[in-house]
C-alpha cells in the first residue's frame, strides 16, 4: 500500500532523498532496526503520518525528531530500543498522541509535561531506569495500558496512588516483596504481575476490580502462589493464567 512505508533492517543512517515522495504522502512510516541518527529538514513536510516506528536506532536523537518531525495526525509513536534518557518537552506538541512505546531505553524518569498529553491509551515504559512515576498517570484519564516492568527500583506506592481513579484495561507490573498500600482499590481488566511476592493481604485481592490476572514467577515461586490462592476470594476474576511454574500438579485452589 502507497499508505505504509517500511524502510526497516536496512543499515540506514540517514533517510534517502529518493524516499521523499513516498514518505511524504505516506500515513505509517516504519523505520525500525537501522543506524538512523536525525531526520532531514524535509521531513517538517510530512504531514499526513499518523503512525512512525524508529525501534532499534541505538544513535537516535529523539529531541531532534520532535523538532523536525511535526505531523499533526500523529497519534503512535515506538521508539523502543533507541537509547534515550530523556523524554523532551517538544514530545508534548503532538495532541493527538494516544499510543507511545518507550520500552528497551534508559530513561530515568516519567517527566511532568507528559501530563500535558491528555489522549493517552497506551504508554509502555518497560526496561527503563525509571525510580518514579510521579503522578502523571493519572493525567492520562484515558489511559487503557500501562506496562512498568524492567524497572529496577521504581517506587510503586507513589504509581499505585497515581492509578487511583483509572480503570485501565490492561496493567503490566512487577512487585517485589509486598504489594503497597495504594494498590488496595485497584481497577483493571487484566492484570499481569511478574516478581517474586511473599505475601498478599487477603483483603487487597478481594477488593481488587479486575476480570483476569496473569502472573509470571519471579525468584520466590511460592510468593505468586500465595497471591493466586488468595485471587479465587474475588467473584470478579473470570480467568486465572499461571505460566513458567515448576508445578507438577494442578493446585488444590484451581481445581
Amino acid at each position: 500500500s502507497d499508505k505504509i512505508v517500511d524502510l526497516s533492517g536496512r543499515g540506514l543512517q540517514d533517510i534517502p532523498e529518493s524516499e521523499k515522495s513516498r514518505i511524504l504522502h505516506c500515513e505509517v512510516l516504519y523505520l525500525d532496526d537501522n543506524n538512523i541518527t536525525t531526520f532531514p529538514e524535509w521531513m517538517k513536510e510530512a504531514k499526513q503520518i499518523r503512525k512512525i516506528s524508529i525501534k532499534n536506532n541505538p544513535f537516535f536523537n529523539f529531541l531532534d525528531f520532535c523538532v523536525r518531525f511535526q505531523s499533526p495526525a500523529l497519534n503512535e509513536i515506538s521508539a523502543s530500543g533507541c537509547n534515550i534518557k530523556d523524554i523532551p518537552y517538544q514530545l508534548t506538541f503532538f495532541d493527538n498522541l494516544t499510543s507511545f512505546d518507550f520500552s528497551n531505553n534508559i530513561i530515568e524518569e516519567i517527566p511532568y509535561h507528559l501530563s500535558f498529553l491528555k489522549n493517552i491509551e497506551h504508554a509502555d515504559f518497560s526496561n527503563n531506569r525509571i525510580k518514579t512515576t510521579g503522578y502523571v498517570v493519572n493525567a492520562w484519564r484515558n489511559l487503557k495500558s500501562l506496562d512498568v516492568t524492567g524497572n529496577s527500583g521504581l517506587q510503586l506506592y507513589s504509581l499505585g496512588e497515581s492509578l487511583d481513579g483509572l480503570e485501565l484495561e490492561q496493567l503490566f507490573i512487577e512487585f517485589g516483596d509486598s504489594v503497597p498500600e495504594s494498590f488496595k482499590n485497584i481497577s483493571v481488566g487484566r492484570l499481569i504481575i511478574e516478581g517474586s511476592l511473599s505475601a498478599v493481604p487477603n483483603e487487597f485481592v478481594r477488593n481488587w476490580d479486575i476480570n483476569s490476572l496473569e502472573i509470571k514467577p519471579g525468584e520466590n515461586n511460592n510468593g505468586s502462589f500465595v497471591l493466586a490462592n488468595s485471587i479465587i476470594q474475588n467473584p470478579g476474576v473470570k480467568e486465572i493464567s499461571a505460566t513458567g511454574f515448576n508445578w507438577k500438579n494442578i493446585p488444590d485452589f484451581i481445581k
